[in-house]
Formats: C-alpha cells, sequence, structure tokens
C-alpha cells in the first residue's frame, strides 16, 4: 500500500484499488471476489464459447488496425491485424484478403521500422 507522497513521486498515470473502490481492499476480500468473477466467466465461456467476450476483446485489442509481422514455424507474414474469431484465430489482413490464422507457436509483433515490439 502506498501512502500519498509515495503516489506523488510515481511520474506516469496510476491508481490504487483502494482510490478506485472507496474503501480499504482486503487480500482475501480481493481473492474472492477475483475468484467469483473468474468462475462466473468461465462457466459463461463453458456454456457459450468465446462469443460473450468478443466485444469487450475489440474494446481492449490494442492491435486492432495496426501494422503487424506474424511469425509461425513455417514464415513471416506482414499484414493489419483484424481481430479475432469467435474460435479465437486470428484474424489479419495480408495481400487485401482475410486469413485467419490458429497455432500455438505464433508471435505478433507490432511491424515498427526501427523499433520491434513483442507484444
Amino acid at each position: 500500500r502506498l501512502n500519498h507522497q509515495q503516489m506523488s513521486q510515481i511520474n506516469q498515470p496510476s491508481a490504487s484499488l483502494e482510490g478506485i473502490m472507496n474503501e480499504s481492499a482486503g487480500r482475501n476480500r480481493l481473492a474472492s471476489l477475483i475468484l467469483q468473477y473468474l468462475v462466473k466467466n468461465l462457466r459463461l465461456f463453458e456454456r457459450d464459447g468465446l462469443n460473450p467476450f468478443l466485444e469487450q476483446w475489440h474494446d481492449y485489442d490494442i492491435l486492432y488496425d495496426q501494422a503487424v509481422t506474424l511469425s509461425t514455424p513455417k514464415d513471416q507474414i506482414n499484414g493489419i491485424m483484424k481481430g479475432i474469431t469467435e474460435r479465437g484465430e486470428l484474424i489479419l489482413l495480408h495481400n487485401n484478403e482475410l486469413h485467419h490464422y490458429l497455432s500455438g507457436e505464433v508471435k505478433v509483433r507490432l511491424a515498427e521500422a526501427t523499433q520491434m515490439k513483442e507484444v
């Protein structure tokens, strides 16, 4: 738990759970809330698959419409990231066509000329 002086020394946007919740968050209560949320959403996923989560995924997808390099075991593909399918496949716009990729060994990197960042 950071005090006000420690928080003021952080030179980037920051937040605390206590500040968001307006109350002290004990670790047992926090663990309980996280587990309840996980169980609820795991049951939803088990029943309905990825579909109920796609809209929220899109809201938080920082790679959407970004130029990326997709590395697979066979080759590297440059394209524009277009999200995921209801099966969890990556959607990549490559050569003016949408392609779907599903692999356990896929790496995606932002395609920046001077600096490659692994995501």
